[in-house]
C-alpha cells in the first residue's frame, strides 16, 4: 500500500495547516484556509467561485474571509476586460511595503500607551511604569525592525 500523499492531498493538508495556524493566532480558520489556497494556487489567482468550490465552504464564509484579507492588504483582486469576474490573488509583490506599514503600527501602539499614562494618576506608579516600559519596548522594536528591513532590502538589492 502506498502511504505517500498525492499532490492534491498534500495541498489540502497544507491549506488546513495554514488555517489551523491562523486559528491559533486568533483569526477565523477560514481566513487562513483562503490564504493557504491562494499561496499554492496555480495560476496564482482564483475567482470567488473557484475558491469557494475548492475549499467547499459557504459563500458568506469565503466573502467574509476575502474581505478581511483584502482589508489587511494581504489579498487584492483584478478584473479582465469583458469579464465580470474578480480574480483574487496574494499581494506577494507588495510584501515589503506591507511590512513597513506593520512596523509603523508599533509607533501607533507606543503613542497610545504613553497617552494612557498621561491620563492616569500617579497613584499606581508600578503599573504606570510597566506601561512606559512596554511603550519603550515598542519604540525599540519599531526602530530595530525597520533597520532589519532596510538591511534586508540593501542586501537583496531591491
Amino acid at each position: 500500500m502506498d502511504t505517500t500523499l498525492s499532490i492534491e492531498e498534500a495541498k489540502k493538508e497544507h491549506i488546513e495547516k495554514v488555517g489551523v495556524f491562523f486559528e491559533k493566532s486568533g483569526f477565523p480558520r477560514m481566513v487562513g484556509r483562503v490564504l493557504g489556497y491562494l499561496l499554492i494556487a496555480e495560476p496564482p489567482y482564483k475567482t470567488f467561485t473557484e475558491i469557494q468550490e475548492y475549499l467547499q465552504a459557504s459563500k458568506s464564509s469565503i466573502s467574509t474571509s476575502l474581505q478581511f484579507l483584502t482589508n489587511q492588504g494581504l489579498v487584492g483582486y483584478f478584473t479582465l476586460p469583458g469579464d465580470r469576474k474578480r480574480y483574487f490573488r496574494l499581494n506577494a509583490e507588495n510584501w515589503l511595503e506591507m511590512m513597513r506599514k506593520e512596523i509603523c503600527h508599533f509607533g501607533v501602539v507606543r503613542k497610545m500607551l504613553l497617552d494612557c499614562v498621561s491620563l492616569r494618576s500617579n497613584e499606581h506608579e508600578n503599573f504606570n511604569q510597566a506601561l512606559v516600559d512596554i511603550a519603550d519596548f515598542y519604540a525599540f522594536f519599531e526602530k530595530e525592525s525597520m533597520h532589519l528591513l532596510d538591511r534586508y532590502v540593501e542586501e537583496k538589492g531591491k
